[in-house]
């Protein structure tokens, strides 16, 4: 070899800020089931808890057509979540454009920043045989689909535009008790972003309950968490009561109740205490779920978290089934 090799070259990568744009379906299927009611409770948990500050939210939503409910904001304070938690859909109409919604959220994405690498997560629970159409338009867009099948009637396809763009796919049964579709939202996290800032669930859980029964349980918070703690409770029918004690036996109120979308959450200041916390909820022929958030409480010590995976990607949509194992 009489020539030199040319110089090697390095280019440093820096992780962006996240971009995100919600595209809800609210066509006329989601008002039977109670579907419309749980996606806004779904959608409040991912706003007001799940995405982290810094990033980009939009929102669009569509029937047979789409429609931009908010442009990109940046979430900087507990007022910009609010604002885009008012914008989640309060009614449901009319047939099913899954591509429509797409596009438009290429669009609202497009007037700040490039496709390429944003997230979208796609909720429906709708069949519709044209979503092939755009699969083109979602390769060349370099965007991130998360996509959330509720219901046994969601589209197919849906499993596709999630492979193909190397995002998440759920599915969410019509059972409320499973507590599935906040489940699913709950998981959507940033996979780039600092560990500190990940929304982390340390509680999932439903009961029916009928003549006044309770729903008693116990949540740890150990010392890798307890930042931006939340309690959030949802129910069917009507309020429970709720009742909750921290570590020290001291009981805690201020819960925020939204009579609306049947939930309430208490967002707990500054760091939760350390230790054993205990709930009890009653009510009568009605469903309840309660789901517990929190955020590492060090920025330099990140919490022991646990990943399931499936050893073989063999189920049926939607029927997921398949055996767990632990990671390597």
């Amino acid at each position: 070899m009489t020539t030199q090799p040319p110089n090697p070259t390095f280019s440093l990568l820096q992780i962006g800020q996240r971009i995100v744009c919600l595209v809800l379906d609210k066509s006329g299927s989601m008002a039977t089931g109670n579907r419309l009611n749980r996606l806004n409770q779904a959608g409040q948990l991912f706003l007001l808890q799940t995405v982290e500050l810094g990033s980009w939210v939009g929102m669009v939503t569509f029937d047979s057509a789409a429609h931009v409910q908010s442009e990109l904001i940046q979430i900087n304070s507990g007022s910009d979540r609010d604002t885009l938690a008012k914008r989640l859909p309060a009614a449901a109409s009319g047939g099913t454009s899954i591509c429509s919604g797409l596009r438009s959220a290429f669009t609202v994405i497009r007037k700040k920043y490039p496709t390429d690498g944003s997230e979208i997560v796609l909720l429906t629970d709708g069949e519709d045989n044209t979503i092939s159409g755009c699969f083109n338009e979602v390769k060349q867009s370099g965007a991130i689909i998360h996509t959330v099948a509720l219901g046994p009637s969601a589209a197919q396809e849906l499993e596709e535009l999630s492979k193909m763009t190397g995002g998440l796919q759920t599915y969410a049964s019509d059972q409320v008790q499973n507590n599935g579709l906040i489940d699913a939202f709950g998981a959507l996290s940033s996979g780039n972003g600092a560990v500190s800032q990940r929304s982390i669930q340390l509680e999932s859980k439903g009961l029916t309950l009928q003549n006044s029964q309770w729903m008693n349980g116990t949540v740890i918070v150990d010392s890798t968490v307890g930042k931006d703690t939340l309690f959030l409770i949802t129910w069917t029918t009507q309020p429970p009561q709720i009742l909750l004690w921290d570590p020290s036996g001291q009981k805690q109120g201020g819960f925020v109740v939204d009579k609306n979308t049947k939930m309430a959450y208490l967002q707990i200041p500054g760091i939760a205490k350390v230790g054993t916390w205990k709930y009890s909820l009653q009510a009568s022929s009605q469903t309840l779920t309660l789901t517990v958030t929190s955020r590492a409480s060090n920025a330099t010590l990140p919490p022991i978290t646990v990943t399931s995976k499936t050893n073989k990607d063999t189920s049926k949509f939607p029927n997921s089934q398949g055996q767990c194992h632990s990671p390597d």
